[in-house]
């Protein structure tokens, strides 16, 4: 079974889609990689990706969407099921595959393979002022069921090969009353709702900050500001040994000496109200004084 994995970014994000695709590379060699840009990027992109991926434009603008290169090139993400692979894997340009998954590629007939969102569920992906338009277009929904984050999905060819139709007949003049930024996300969730077949969080970890980065994990998702490749994301960051390690090849030794000083910098990271908390679990903090003295009075 031919498989491919598919990603998007302008020439300001190509530093992680070069990232994402050396993980891919390293850990899946036989899977096909493309990288979808805007159009007039395609020559700079190709110079600067060399043969990580065959970069290609959308075959077409999605119609419904604004006229914005951002919103069409998130938009663009239905067209996967046209590349020739049997399945096809979308996947953000923030990411990196720490483990082989090629459970991702191992998609059940007429299913998607997807992760649940840690954060938000279908009513918080949905803008308040559209959700009744929402659920006109997809009966059944409710906003406290979860949805997956569309950063990372996966389905058969045959299956979904009039995707982007779909998609367009959804958000065609007159359902909505704008398109909120997005909003390629709930749509689909809307589209795939009944097929999607839920992977673990391990295939798409992401909120890392708030919840860390389970010892499973196959592929993080960097889906916070500042990126791992910008130069204000700090080596004391969740995350950052993991990009440095797959994204960025650096040696063993470095990645490991940054492993090191991630929990080194604990008390850059957590401050002086965490160490006040370790510090009163273990009894050295009197609460009444706010002083280190020694165990408090029974």
């Amino acid at each position: 079974m031919n498989r491919a994995i598919v990603t998007g970014c302008n020439l300001n994000y190509i530093p992680g889609v070069a990232g994402l695709l050396r993980s891919v590379r390293r850990f899946h060699p036989d899977v096909v990689r493309y990288c979808l840009v805007p159009p007039g990027e395609m020559a700079e992109s190709q110079a600067m990706l060399g043969d990580l991926a065959e970069v290609v434009t959308a075959p077409r603008p999605v119609r419904g969407v604004p006229d914005k290169p951002l919103l069409q090139l998130l938009a663009a993400r239905t067209f996967i099921a046209t590349f020739p692979a049997d399945v096809v894997a979308w996947v953000d340009c923030d990411v990196v595959f720490c483990k082989p998954a090629p459970e991702l590629w191992d998609v059940p007939p007429g299913k998607v393979n997807a992760v649940a969102d840690s954060v938000y569920n279908l009513g918080l992906m949905v803008p308040s002022d559209v959700w009744d338009h929402y659920a006109r277009r997809f009966p059944g929904v409710r906003k406290e069921q979860p949805g997956f984050n569309a950063g990372i999905y996966a389905l058969r060819a045959e299956d979904w090969g009039d995707l982007a139709e779909r998609y367009e007949s959804v958000i065609a003049p007159g359902n909505f009353p704008y398109y909120p930024p997005g909003f390629d996300q709930p749509v689909l969730n809307g589209l795939f709702l009944g097929a999607v077949n839920w992977l673990p969080r391990a295939f798409n970890t992401h909120a890392i900050y708030d919840l860390g980065i389970p010892p499973d994990t196959r592929i993080i998702h960097y889906t916070a500001s500042p990126k791992p490749w910008m130069p204000n994301f700090g080596a004391h960051n969740r995350g950052y040994y993991e990009w440095q390690r797959y994204a960025e090849e650096a040696t063993a030794a470095r990645a490991n000496w940054l492993r090191a000083y991630y929990y080194l910098s604990a008390p850059r990271r957590y401050g002086y109200r965490v160490v006040r908390k370790i510090l009163t679990k273990l009894g050295f903090w009197r609460h009444e004084v706010g002083v280190a003295n020694g165990p408090a009075p029974a």
